[in-house]
């Protein structure tokens, strides 16, 4: 697929959004084909895809909050944390770090695609979890391992919130520190074994595709897929 055709398959996605009729598939196909295209081609159709892919989302009728407004409440809950944990309380150091599981992994991620140059549209929920909508564009023009490096920083937020834990109650708290301990072994397993398991081809859990669970999951799927590319 050349520049050309990739802007006339997205607005024939677009076209199929308005009027209804779009097929499920179609946005996969036109990505898989459209990564082939140059930086700079990428670039250009950059503020299309955005768009596209914001009405593709968007036809779900998602509850959604502004991009800037969601990300502030997670900077106030990450300085709530902070600041409990520094309590002498320990009921206040456990809300502290239970605060910091809920806010550091989305935060290590936004940070992570806005230093590379990703820009984000709003938040939503996906069932009852809190998520921030890429400008896609944004984030597809990004070189493929920076693709990779940022779904990699989704995964290290809570088993760092874990090991933080682990560090606050050792000192008076032992028995408790091992139990944040062994949370922080079992998160991590959790985001290396999702990553394994889509790299050999496991990419659902139930009726949930693994890289919309878990983000390590959609950084295997993205090198897989440079890999494959580069191999052609």
């Amino acid at each position: 697929m050349n520049e050309n055709g990739a802007a006339e398959q997205l607005e024939l996605i677009e076209h199929s959004l308005d009027e209804g009729s779009y097929r499920r598939g179609q946005w996969q196909r036109f990505l898989r084909e459209a990564a082939m295209l140059d930086a700079a081609a990428r670039r250009r159709l950059a503020d299309d895809i955005t768009r596209v892919s914001r009405k593709l989302h968007r036809r779900n009728g998602p509850v959604s909050i502004p991009f800037m407004a969601a990300f502030t409440l997670e900077v106030v809950i990450f300085m709530l944390a902070v600041m409990s944990i520094f309590q002498e309380h320990v009921l206040a150091k456990f809300l502290g770090i239970v605060l910091l599981a809920l806010c550091l992994q989305p935060l290590i991620k936004i940070v992570t695609g806005m230093l590379l140059g990703v820009r984000y549209d709003y938040a939503y929920l996906w069932y009852i979890e809190p998520r921030f909508k890429m400008q896609f564009g944004t984030y597809f023009q990004l070189p493929p391992m920076s693709r990779v490096l940022v779904h990699l920083s989704g995964g290290i937020g809570t088993p760092l919130a874990m090991l933080t834990g682990y560090w606050v109650f050792l000192g008076e708290f032992t028995l408790v520190a091992y139990g944040w301990l062994l949370l922080f072994f079992g998160a991590a397993a959790l985001q290396v074994g999702a990553f394994v398991a889509e790299w050999i081809g496991i990419h659902k859990v139930g009726p949930f595709r693994l890289s919309n669970l878990t983000s390590p999951a959609t950084a295997a799927m993205e090198l897989k897929a440079h890999l494959d590319r580069v191999e052609r």
